[in-house]
């Protein structure tokens, strides 16, 4: 029942050939409430059906523009002059993740993971590294510490005449011949790979298959796991370990560059392995005697990972770069393209190529933990976005 001291104005759009619902439903309405002194309006679309659908059944672009100018002038004649005049306020700043982040600049930035899965993980800035840093667990579990790498040129890949490169490359089909390389912006990376705890702290869960110590580096992992979305353009996945810490900690974290994960790894070094003990910091040659004192790989890891920061560390402090975890790099894997400023790498997946994973592993011989080795088959199922790897199998 209508009351027309309740009833609100009424528009009534109709088409006069609607088989469902016949005009005369909307005509008696009209007549109803023009008896109550109740304001309605009919128009009527000659010719239309239900939905203002022709004869053919389909839309009309006429019916539609005549049915949606009715209705705005219909709300700006009886809504517009009854609402009172609202404030206008200027929208809210909206701040990028680059407007938020703290710029930084010390030789070394904490995100520290204390709150856990929650967060928020605020980072703050040290002028030196830790003088507890083997000593005290939190650098290895509720703290992630970064170093900051300078620019600079390097050569990148290794010489023809490296006897290791040619089983390198025979082995997992990845020439790195060496050009020059110029990394014209300073950046961070962690000093130690990501751990288990770490991980979980972010991410809630650990995935490991080595999951009985948290201070060991987080393994069975996939590329879309750390960081997917696409690259260089596009968004990182927001529920991916990358896309929750820079959400946690407002800081664009990210995935090194292949080209930026060698120059970390040498740390100034020109030879097969970065020992800085070894040839006055010029590296050292590609043997298992060498490399036992910088990484875990399979001479020495009993077939399994250990905790991350046992091994002596490159000049510039950073920890189990080669052997223990291979470690995702941002690029796909292609051929190198000569000497080159700020290298991307392919920015499409070619045929039956994947992402780059840096450094080798617990199970790899020395020849794949080279500073220059591409620890990844072009075809390899490991090298997948998708794929999770932990050294003895795929998930």
């Amino acid at each position: 029942m209508l009351a027309h001291f309740r009833s609100a104005p009424t528009l009534l759009l109709h088409g006069d050939k609607d088989p469902g619902v016949p005009i005369e439903h909307s005509q008696n309405l009209q007549a109803a409430c023009k008896k109550l002194s109740v304001p309605c309006e009919l128009v009527t679309f000659k010719g239309a059906g239900h939905a203002f659908a022709g004869d053919g059944g389909q839309p009309t672009g006429d019916d539609a523009r005549r049915a949606a100018e009715a209705r705005n002038a219909w709300f700006d004649k009886w809504l517009a002059k009854s609402l009172p005049k609202a404030e206008v306020k200027p929208p809210p700043e909206v701040k990028t993740l680059a407007d938020a982040a703290i710029k930084l600049t010390a030789q070394y930035a904490v995100a520290d993971l204390s709150a856990g899965p929650t967060g928020p993980w605020p980072v703050t800035e040290l002028d030196k590294a830790p003088d507890d840093l083997l000593k005290n667990d939190a650098w290895r579990t509720n703290k992630i510490l970064l170093r900051r790498v300078p620019a600079g040129k390097f050569v990148m890949g290794s010489p023809a005449t490296d006897d290791a490169a040619e089983q390198c490359a025979y082995w997992y089909h990845a020439p790195d011949k060496q050009h020059t390389v110029t990394l014209t912006k300073a950046f961070y990376v962690t000093v130690f790979p990501t751990t288990q705890e770490q991980w979980s702290r972010v991410m809630g869960s650990n995935p490991s298959y080595f999951a009985d110590n948290a201070k060991r580096p987080v393994e069975t992992v996939s590329w879309n796991d750390i960081r997917g979305g696409n690259w260089p353009v596009g968004e990182v996945d927001a529920k991916s370990f990358i896309g929750r810490l820079r959400k946690g900690s407002s800081q664009p974290f990210d995935l090194p560059t292949e080209a930026q994960w060698e120059y970390a790894c040498r740390a100034g070094t020109t030879r097969a392995l970065n020992d800085p003990s070894a040839n006055k910091g010029e590296g050292a040659d590609c043997s298992d005697t060498a490399l036992d004192k910088i990484a875990w790989f399979e001479g020495n890891s009993q077939r399994q990972t250990h905790d991350v920061g046992l091994k002596l560390p490159n000049a510039w402090g950073l920890y189990d770069m080669c052997g223990n975890v291979s470690q995702w790099c941002l690029d796909f894997m292609g051929d190198y393209p000569g000497d080159a400023t700020d290298p991307t790498g392919p920015v499409l997946q070619k045929t039956q190529s994947g992402r780059v994973a840096r450094g080798g592993y617990w199970s790899m011989p020395a020849a794949g933990c080279r500073s220059s080795a591409r620890n990844c088959d072009a075809s390899a199922p490991q090298c997948r976005d998708d794929v999770r790897y932990n050294g003895r199998a795929h998930k």
